[in-house]
Order: C-alpha cells, then structure tokens, then sequence
C-alpha cells in the first residue's frame, strides 16, 4: 500500500488514462512477459498513470461529468440492471442500461457520478470484455458499506470468474491431464501433468520446482487491473484474480468504519487436487481529501495450496496532511 500527492500536470484523472484490453479468452495463453512490456510501453500516458511522483496542483478535477447522477439507495433500487441478492446490490455491467459506460479505448467500464452516498454493500458481475471499474465523483464519495470486487468462489471443474479487471484460473476439463495455466500477466505456468503455480502481481505467485508461479506486473498506479489466475490442478480448476477500482473524487472520499473494499483473488483447492490460488486485484483512490475510519481493504492472494501473490492498494491526496487514516485493516 501506499500513499502519494496529486500530479499538477494532470488537471483530469479521466483524461490521463489508466489502461488497456488484454486478451483472456478461452484457450488463449498467459500474456507473455515479452508482450507485457510491450503493453505496457504503448499504453503509458503521462501525469497519474506514468507512475511520475505526484505532487498537488489547484483545479484537479476527477473529469467527471456527473451524466450518472448521484450512488444512492434509490439509485440501487430503481435502476436496470441492479439486483438484489446474497446482501448486497449487484452492477450486471453486461446489462445494456450500462452499455454507454463501458469505453473501450481504456478498458474500462466508467461512472460519472454527481456524487456517492453509499449506505448499502454493492458488488459486480462482469462486462463481456473483463474490464475493471471506474468511478468519477463530481461531490464527495461516502462508503458506508462493502464494494466487492473478489474472484467468484470456486465451482466446478472449469472456469471460475476472476473479480472485474482481473482474469481467470487455469481450467479443467475433467479428463484428469488436459488444464492449462492461469490466465493474465501473472498467471501461473503450467509445467507438466502434475505442477503449475499460483498467479503473481505484486510480487510472485507461488510455485513448485516444476510448476513456476505467475510473474509480478504492473504498479499501484498503472496500469488499472486486477489479479491474475492460478494454474489448474489435476481435476479442479485454478484460483482467479481480484478485480479492480480506480475511486476519484473532485472533494473527498470517506470510506466509514463500517465500510470496506475488496479486491480479493481466490484458492486453489486441495480437498480436489492441488491446485493454485489466483493474484489479489488493485484499489486506487484518488481525491484532495481521503478518510479512511477504522475500515478494511483488501486485495489478498488467494492461498489454500500455493498462494497467490497479493495486489495493490493506492491512496493519492492533494497534500500532506489530507490523508487521515483510524485503525485500519489493509491487507
């Protein structure tokens, strides 16, 4: 984790960008680390996402144009494509009342909010392309509950769904010999029949002397992604990677002690066969002012067998001082 200034050349978070598509379809291999940098070369804009050291500049604006009016209860309730369900509030971004959201140019599924007063736990089932989310706040953003990002439990044999942003677990087919390693930047390798490795981000993904753990990719600041997955066991499927969120505010973001946010990856599953967890996503918040009271967040590796390497959590104010932070659970 860790906690920075606001760039004064960057006036626009929304303007300065914060990543790019990657393939996770099925049968696809891991990214490669050779195209990794590749990625990573042709999409680095500058300001915020250049991983410059920020400093405060007067005028930032989060860039959004408060189109989505304000997070709310009655917005939950009444809007298409929200359910209700397991306690929380659920965004299908693949419902078409969020189809003008999604902007393909930076991967990314976008809000543009006039301001977030969020009393009830949220959660996200995934746009077709995997991207992460993104919400732009005009006013000041009020976390009162849990937003969700983590991988889906695991299953069954084949794909498990990563959190949004993030990719998923090696698959199964239940053939006992036909699997493949992890999906995503990180995803752990499939060596041979027996062995694969856990998914890495920041930091390596655990693996044996046959199966090597993901590699470690990205930074707290760029490019905005989740957590890679974990390679397939003998007959269970690999953990998947948490998701990702970029939070910015014109004003403050204030995350209560009853709120948290997560971004976690899930296990590989040992009571079916040895398999790898998947990496823990990235929670970026970016606002002048930022209070964090007593709450949780998290963006763990996911670790019953050979665990997962944990993701990124970033806080980004306007000055020293603006950052204030209780008794608070970061892992």
């Amino acid at each position: 984790t860790c906690g920075a200034r606001l760039d004064p050349g960057v006036k626009s978070i929304a303007t300065s960008g914060w990543a790019g598509a990657v393939n996770d379809s099925p049968g696809t291999p891991p990214m490669s680390l050779l195209r990794l940098a590749l990625f990573l070369a042709l999409l680095a804009p500058s300001g915020f996402a250049s991983g410059a050291a920020p400093q405060n500049g007067p005028g930032w604006t989060s860039g959004s144009d408060g189109s989505d009016g304000v997070l709310d209860r009655t917005y939950l309730q009444t809007t298409p494509g929200i359910t209700f369900a397991s306690g929380r509030y659920i965004f299908d971004l693949a419902h078409s009342q969020f189809a003008s959201n999604y902007d393909p140019t930076r991967w990314a599924v976008v809000f543009h909010w006039s301001s977030v007063n969020l009393i009830d736990a949220v959660g996200f089932s995934n746009h077709p392309s995997g991207a992460p989310v993104v919400w732009l706040s005009q006013g000041d953003v009020v976390v009162e509950q849990w937003i969700r990002l983590d991988a889906d439990p695991l299953s069954s044999l084949d794909y498990h769904n990563p959190g949004p942003g993030g990719f998923r677990g090696g698959r199964v087919d239940g053939t006992q010999g036909q699997r493949s390693s992890g999906f995503g930047p990180g995803g752990g390798y499939l060596t041979d029949t027996f062995a694969s490795g856990a998914g890495g981000h920041n930091g390596l993904g655990a693996g044996t002397a046959a199966g090597a753990g993901g590699a470690r990719y990205g930074t707290a600041v760029f490019p905005l992604m989740g957590g890679s997955g974990g390679g397939a066991g003998f007959n269970f499927g690999g953990g998947s990677g948490g998701g990702a969120i970029l939070i910015a505010s014109d004003t403050r973001v204030t995350v209560r002690d009853a709120g948290s946010i997560t971004a976690n990856a899930q296990p590989g599953n040992p009571s079916i066969g040895p398999t790898d967890g998947g990496s823990g996503g990235m929670i970026r918040v970016v606002a002048p002012m930022i209070e964090i009271d007593g709450s949780t967040l998290r963006a763990g590796g996911g670790g019953i067998w050979r665990p997962g390497a944990p993701g990124f959590i970033r806080f980004e104010t306007s000055a020293p001082g603006t950052l204030t932070r209780t008794p608070i659970e970061i892992t």
